[in-house]
């Protein structure tokens, strides 16, 4: 366990009065540095600290301690991910450490074993752009970032009065390009942005954009990137917005929100949870046999509240979440409540009134 504290707890923590970060193994409390506690791998063996003076999100420099050697960046840096294992990390930053990083413009890059290798590139890139880090694989693997640059064959629009805002995913050596959205001038990935990465690599968008030809309207859509292949999710006739919910691990079963009715159970104009697998919606917040239409539903992503979002197993195979619906015969209160569907059943979990997820 890593904690920070002002207090000094070991003889040889050279700093009596500042911030101290410390290790905690085995009932025994070790001095670390005089820094910042950034991350950490499962076993504790890899652990990354560094200073912030001015930035809530930047260090203004990053080390990483590894079985006691320490190893660091002595440039300004903001944290992006790490594996599992602490071996890798992506990092953001305006300095140049690489010999293909030409500019002062901010970069994504991969550290592993002392090495940094600049992921925000590809063929035709070289304009002076800002990169910013989007998502990655669990592994780190599979790499998302996004910038107004275009590279790797992405295109800038035929309106010269345009801006294009680009998502790309950096496998390998070969970056790919996930989807292109127009924005307007000075502005950052305007109604438009990835939304979540799966552990395998799947990336799951929402965008105003109609990025395949089956999305014939302006609204928000949902789309999964999966294999090298942009796919809409959130498909229907209708023209109303839908919204990421949660991914499984795996990235096989996206859940989403949206008013449209995309099934046949779904009989009203409120907000409905659906399930989408391979090519297949389902209704996921569907009443049970017998249960009555009236009764209002709860916006989950509205207010963008964590407590509020569904929840999905690793495998799939549950997922909770909170409705106003009244689902089952069970639920009387007409208030907020916490549903889990399993197996094809709907189960009210909050036999309390105005049940929230816990």
């Amino acid at each position: 366990m890593f904690f920070e504290t002002d207090k000094r707890l070991t003889a040889d923590d050279p700093d009596a009065d500042g911030l101290s970060l410390y290790r905690w193994h085995s009932g025994h409390t070790a001095w670390v540095s005089n820094a910042h506690f950034a991350s950490a791998s499962a076993d504790g063996r890899h652990v990354l600290f560094g200073i912030r003076e001015n930035d809530d999100y930047q260090y203004d420099w990053l080390f990483e301690e590894h079985d006691g050697v320490s190893a660091g960046l002595n440039v300004p840096v903001m944290l992006d991910a790490v594996s599992p294992d602490g071996s890798a990390i992506v990092f953001s930053t305006r300095a140049a450490l690489s010999p293909a990083d030409a500019d002062t413009c901010r970069d994504v890059y991969v550290r592993s074993n002392d090495i940094n290798t600049l992921v925000s590139t590809g063929p035709g890139s070289g304009d002076d752009e800002n990169a910013h880090f989007e998502g990655a694989s669990t592994d780190l693997a599979h790499i998302f970032f996004s910038s107004h640059e275009a590279m790797a064959g992405a295109g800038i629009g035929t309106d010269p009065e345009s801006l294009y805002w680009h998502v790309y995913e950096r496998a390998g050596d070969t970056t790919t390009v996930v989807a292109s959205f127009p924005t307007a001038p000075n502005s950052y990935r305007l109604g438009s942005f990835l939304s979540t990465v799966s552990d395998d690599g799947g990336a799951f968008l929402e965008t105003d954009a109609s990025l395949v030809p089956g999305d014939g309207d302006h609204h928000r859509d949902v789309y999964e990137y999966v294999d090298g292949a942009t796919h809409l999710a959130s498909t229907g006739p209708r023209d109303y917005d839908a919204y990421v919910g949660a991914v499984s691990h795996d990235g096989r079963r996206l859940l989403f929100t949206t008013v449209e009715s995309l099934a046949q159970g779904d009989r009203d104009l409120f907000d409905d949870l659906y399930q989408h697998t391979g090519r297949t919606t389902t209704l996921v917040s569907r009443r049970e046999d017998g249960v009555s239409d009236a009764g209002p539903a709860y916006r989950w992503l509205a207010s963008f509240n964590r407590m509020a979002s569904p929840l999905i197993s690793a495998d799939g195979s549950r997922i909770v979440f909170t409705t106003e619906k009244r689902l089952v015969p069970s639920d009387r209160n007409g208030l907020p409540d916490v549903y889990e569907r399993s197996h094809g059943r709907t189960r009210l979990l909050s036999r309390q009134p105005g049940g929230r997820l816990p």
